[in-house]
């Protein structure tokens, strides 16, 4: 089937006038009677840009497109006859008196001829390119429009999600802040005040924490101090609470103060306070109250949740860094909460207790001139927990560090 294929199409070309100038065998469309060439459709645009060549109808051999009487370029067509002659056999040979018309006349008549089947084939092709086009941007519009559904829905949920993250934590700092404001206590403890205006003589003359070091009588004294917080926690005798309130100056951006400056939360909002020298880094805190000499003693109660230091430390404590930490430099003593380990610290130093705390609420002793500061925890019964023993050489404050663990952030509140 193949070999009769080609061999018919050998024979096609064979019959058919070949172009003179393409190397393949291509169909010519036109003869130049002048050249003596045939001509495909390319050839021919370029040939027929020149006036001096006439054209005809594609031939065999050139010399049959001849006049062949006087062998010249036969400028005329004999429609009676259907043959070609020059001007000479047109008025004197055979074809004198015949209608005729010019060779070519007749060539770009026919060439005219051709030109709308031509350019109906290039407006098909064309309207096919411009369909082609529209449906490959329909497409490509419906692709944009799914994907940007899809974008909406992802930035929907994604903007929910966050927005129900959001909304959980500061519910869980509403709850937490709820936790450090205990209404209904501060009531009962506003008419205690009335009671707790003056420090009794007993307070003066009472022994304070001091050790011996040979052992003989350290649990004698450490009776004495539990008797004298057990009777401060009686309302005997107490340090006005209203005069120990927190400095915001002092507080890290992560510190959440209450409007009393009596209480202090860890908070992941970042509060954004202004830059002082006295700002601590990390979310820590001062107190406004300062001591250079006397005895004193106040409360705190700490959160379950989070880690935390309570102790005291000179104002120049630096404010940045792991030596500004309480208990982590010679200037801070503190009480420690990790990870639901306790000790005590100064200096790097760090002392485990023996027992874990068995409630929130904590005693703070200080003895200016004896060098000592007491911590207590106030259950039932009060326990001591340790002593420092220092030479203080400036004022102290009462110092307070919070931040997270695995249950939640940390909070402290200064008792009355």
């Amino acid at each position: 089937m193949a070999e009769h294929f080609l061999s018919n199409k050998t024979e096609e070309i064979k019959t058919c006038i070949i172009c003179t100038y393409c190397d393949s065998p291509v169909p010519a469309v036109n003869a130049g009677l002048m050249c003596e060439a045939s001509m495909c459709d390319h050839h021919l645009r370029i040939h027929s840009k020149s006036a001096q060549h006439v054209l005809s109808d594609p031939v065999t051999s050139q010399e049959s497109s001849k006049c062949s009487v006087p062998k010249k370029i036969p400028e005329h067509n004999c429609p009676e006859d259907i043959a070609c002659n020059c001007g000479t056999c047109r008025l004197d040979g055979k074809h004198s008196g015949h209608q005729d018309e010019l060779v070519q006349e007749k060539a770009e008549k026919e060439i005219l001829i051709n030109v709308p089947e031509k350019l109906s084939l290039k407006r098909k092709q064309t309207e096919k390119r411009v369909q082609s086009v529209q449906e490959h941007k329909k497409g490509a519009q419906e692709t944009t429009a799914g994907r940007n559904k899809r974008a909406t829905v992802l930035f929907s949920d994604l903007i929910k999600h966050l927005k129900n993250k959001v909304l959980n934590g500061i519910s869980k700092q509403e709850e937490q802040v709820s936790l450090c404001y205990p209404i209904q206590q501060l009531g009962i403890k506003k008419g205690e005040l009335s009671r707790k205006m003056l420090y009794p003589k007993e307070l003066t003359i009472m022994p304070g924490p001091v050790w011996n070091t040979k052992g003989g009588n350290k649990e004698a004294t450490c009776t004495n101090l539990t008797d004298i917080v057990t009777n401060l926690e009686k309302g005997i005798y107490i340090q006005e609470a209203s005069n120990m309130l927190l400095d915001i100056n002092t507080a890290g951006n992560n510190v959440l103060l209450t409007s009393d400056l009596k209480s202090a939360l860890w908070s992941v909002v970042s509060q954004s306070y202004p830059k002082t020298r006295k700002r601590f880094k990390d979310p820590q805190i001062l107190s406004l109250s300062k001591f250079s000499t006397g005895k004193h003693y106040w409360r705190v109660e700490t959160s379950k949740a989070g880690n935390w230091r309570v102790g005291m430390c000179y104002r120049s404590i630096a404010r940045k860094g792991f030596g500004s930490y309480i208990g982590c430099n010679n200037k801070s003593w503190g009480l420690c909460k990790w990870n639901n380990q306790f000790s005590v610290m100064h200096n790097c130093k760090e002392i485990p207790l023996s027992q874990s705390l068995s409630c929130q609420r904590l005693g703070i002793y200080l003895d200016y001139e004896a060098g000592q500061l007491s911590f207590y925890e106030l259950c039932d019964p009060i326990r001591h927990l340790h002593t420092f023993t220092a030479t203080f050489t400036e004022p102290l404050h009462a110092a307070f560090r919070i931040w997270l663990d695995s249950l939640g952030a940390a909070w402290i509140l200064l008792k009355s």
